[in-house]
């Protein structure tokens, strides 16, 4: 509170609340308080030497011997420069306007605040030679009166900052006073600081100096669980983690992120069933494959062969690129080539189930797309939005356009890109971060776990290339860990965490045509977080559904 700011405010109009609910005078500051904190402190860089520390002690003592002398003024002293006003800014007190009554009289101070003795030039410097007495050099020198006797009234006091300097106090300093009362302090508004004292040497660690503070500072920043992992598929998401870790690592957020690199995405969710405590982004990729199969599938649009899609689609379309399809992790019958053979991956990351493969995820399909690979791609309703109109920097990404890709809709006609909400095969749960359930079920590391992404995005959710970021990849790559349109994580309900009842039974369902083994291998999971896209943010503030759609280009 500001005395200069509240006019006619009074001490006994407010009460210290204190810890035990009870409340007291301000005056009774020492029996009814919430803890003591240490005084603020100067802080150099660790790197500075012993020596020269104390050579920037003995520097600033000095500065305040010569330059901190004119404290802090009471409330009742008669020099008291505000006067007081009651609530409608009229004065209490009559005063006598006295203003330039006496100008040229050097004892005179035009603002009867200050004793004007002892701030003559030559006062500035005691043992100097001819500087004190030159006021000559640039003419005669003028006071804040008028008057050219001489006389000069400005003076620098190092704790001094209202009302000289505006009306915001404790510039520079803020030094607590231990023999002005804090009630005093509290509805003063000018500097409380009257010297500067010297940290000793064994206090000169920020731990050593707020002692007990500190502790309670770091009783606050403990956290249950020490360490999490995050399981990833690839060395470019490996390296977006490491990353990460060490944002958090800056925030001193907790628990600890480590990264662990998984061969594929079925190794790391063996990894979270056999009691690793590992989270990692993602399970599958329901739009470009389970729900687009299922749908064809069911409406008999093309020969199911029981529940095996792979086969369906390798003896439906010509060529394909689908990541995985030829891995024995997630083929587990004959590998059909051309389900590959539009795949970009080079060596080993060809047609590999990650981001290792230029065209993995709906960012990939697309690009598969736009480079000619493909007539068709299934994608999330996001995906043409994020990669025309020049919003990246990528070569093939540059030239293209909205308006140069279509929607295939169910009924066999064709719609723009934006009219995705009519024209769409599907909607899907966005993707989750996912962590173990069943008998390795721990509630406190769930909640350690939710804390950690929760805090972590309000530090690094914006999307800025100058800094570390969530929710953006380096380019060339697309949606590593979290996808690229995501602006948000948002807890999931407790109720519906388990896998099968956060997927919902439509997904279920399809899930078990496009795969005979879906329903016998599952892993219980619990789903910590949904992602939500901007889009989601646009069509729906809290769903977690995505629109899935057929997309080709206007010239098919």
């Amino acid at each position: 509170m500001a005395w200069i700011s509240l006019g006619g405010v009074r001490q006994e109009q407010f009460d210290l609340l204190c810890k035990d609910g009870s409340r007291r005078p301000l005056s009774d500051f020492e029996n009814c308080n919430w803890g003591l904190v240490p005084s603020d402190a100067i802080v150099v860089s660790s790197a500075v030497s012993f020596e020269t520390r104390e050579k920037f002690q003995a520097f600033l003592q000095e500065f305040a011997k010569r330059y901190g002398k004119n404290g802090p003024r009471h409330l009742d002293s008669p020099d008291q420069r505000e006067p007081e006003l009651d609530n409608f800014g009229n004065r209490l007190l009559p005063t006598q306007d006295r203003y330039n009554a006496r100008p040229n009289q050097p004892e005179y101070d035009p603002y009867n605040s200050r004793n004007v003795q002892r701030f003559r030039r030559q006062n500035y410097v005691q043992d100097g030679p001819d500087y004190e007495t030159r006021n000559t050099l640039n003419g005669p020198e003028r006071n804040y009166s008028g008057g050219t006797d001489g006389t000069y009234y400005e003076h620098f006091d190092l704790f001094e900052s209202t009302p000289r300097y505006g009306e915001h106090g404790n510039l520079l300093f803020q030094v607590l006073v231990a023999n002005e009362p804090l009630y005093l302090r509290l509805l003063i508004n000018y500097d409380s600081a009257r010297d500067i004292v010297p940290v000793p040497e064994n206090l000169q660690t920020y731990e050593a100096f707020l002692g007990k503070s500190h502790e309670i500072i770091m009783e606050v920043r403990k956290c249950p669980v020490n360490r999490m992992t995050m399981c990833v598929t690839s060395d470019e998401e490996k390296n977006k983690c490491v990353k990460m870790r060490t944002a958090l690592k800056a925030q001193l957020l907790k628990p600890e992120l480590d990264c662990y690199k998984g061969y594929s995405q079925i190794h790391c969710m063996q990894a979270i069933r056999g009691a690793k405590n590992t989270c990692h982004g993602g399970i599958n990729t329901a739009a470009g494959w389970v729900y687009p199969m299922a749908y064809l599938i069911s409406n008999g649009w093309i020969r199911s062969y029981g529940c095996n899609s792979i086969r369906a689609a390798a003896e439906y379309f010509t060529k394909s690129c689908v990541p995985g399809a030829i891995s024995t992790e997630y083929n587990t019958g004959v590998p059909y080539d051309n389900m590959c053979d539009l795949c970009h991956g080079a060596s080993f990351r060809y047609c590999k189930r990650d981001a290792s493969e230029d065209y993995y995820g709906h960012t990939g399909a697309f690009r598969c797309l736009v480079e000619g690979g493909g007539d068709v791609a299934f994608v999330k309703h996001t995906t043409v939005f994020e990669n025309t109109g020049g919003k990246k920097r990528e070569w093939w990404v540059r030239d293209n356009l909205m308006e140069d890709f279509e929607l295939l809709c169910p009924d066999g006609t064709r719609a723009e890109a934006n009219e995705y909400r009519k024209c769409n095969l599907g909607k899907i749960k966005s993707n989750a971060i996912v962590t173990r359930g069943g008998y390795g079920y721990n509630e406190t590391q769930i909640d350690a776990y939710i804390n950690l992404f929760m805090y972590a995005q309000t530090f690094y959710g914006r999307k800025t290339r100058d800094d570390f970021s969530m929710f953006m990849s380096d380019p060339p790559h697309s949606d590593l860990i979290f996808q690229d349109a995501t602006t948000q994580l948002k807890v999931i309900p407790a109720s519906q965490r388990y896998y099968s009842v956060y997927l919902g039974s439509d997904f279920m369902r399809a899930r078990r045509i496009v795969d005979c083994n879906a329903g016998s291998g599952s892993i219980f999971a619990t789903i910590a977080l949904t992602i939500l896209s901007c889009a989601l943010l646009i069509e729906k503030a809290h769903s977690s559904l995505w629109d899935f759609c057929s997309l080709c280009s206007k010239e098919l």
